[in-house]
């Protein structure tokens, strides 16, 4: 519970506000422009990259509440529709965990110590995208052939997310790392 009172109080200093709004920008920049659709359920997006720093830098409060705008914006700017609360709901579970394992990241040439970036993409992956976010798609029939089968339509969604999970850490390592570097000696000058 520290943590989430820490990150709440993350919140008091302008430069958390001005650095989360920066990055909430980017992430709809990036959802809007950096999607690449190799398949119809292959999709390579890079604006969890921007969720995830917001979570490494001012924690799980912090990302939770930046997650809502992030979705919001980006459903808005897609022109796909209205936005669903469920995708909301779904973001903000993702920004939750990439908090919880990431808010005080050190990058460290330790296994242990780098597991954290791996095992909080993986429940990201393996609960809110392979199974919240395809349940959700699913229910609400984005994707889906008429009649198909839920399991029909979650295996190439499955098959795609494990075949992005090594891109994806690996683009977590070239961003994360350099970000929490940097940053200290960039808020210092």
């Amino acid at each position: 519970m520290n943590m989430f009172k820490r990150s709440f109080n993350e919140l008091k200093n302008v430069q958390c506000v001005v650095v989360t709004g920066m990055l909430i920008a980017l992430y709809v920049v990036l959802g809007v422009l950096g999607n690449v659709n190799i398949t119809a359920a292959l999709r390579v997006n890079f604006s969890f990259l921007a969720l995830a720093s917001v979570a490494m830098l001012y924690g799980p409060t912090v990302a939770v509440i930046s997650a809502i705008p992030c979705d919001l914006l980006a459903a808005l700017l897609r022109g796909t529709g209205a936005p669903l609360p469920v995708f909301t709901l779904i973001l903000m579970f993702n920004a939750l965990i990439y908090g919880m394992f990431l808010y005080g990241f050190k990058p460290s040439k330790s296994f242990r110590i780098n597991a954290k970036l791996f095992i909080a993409h993986a429940v990201v992956v393996l609960v809110g995208r392979m199974l919240f976010n395809t349940l959700a798609l699913y229910y609400y029939g984005i994707g889906v052939g008429e009649g198909e089968a839920l399991l029909v339509f979650a295996v190439p969604r499955i098959v795609a997310n494990l075949i992005q999970y090594p891109v994806n850490v690996a683009m977590l390592y070239a961003i994360l790392i350099p970000v929490k570097t940097a940053f200290p000696k960039l808020v210092k000058s």
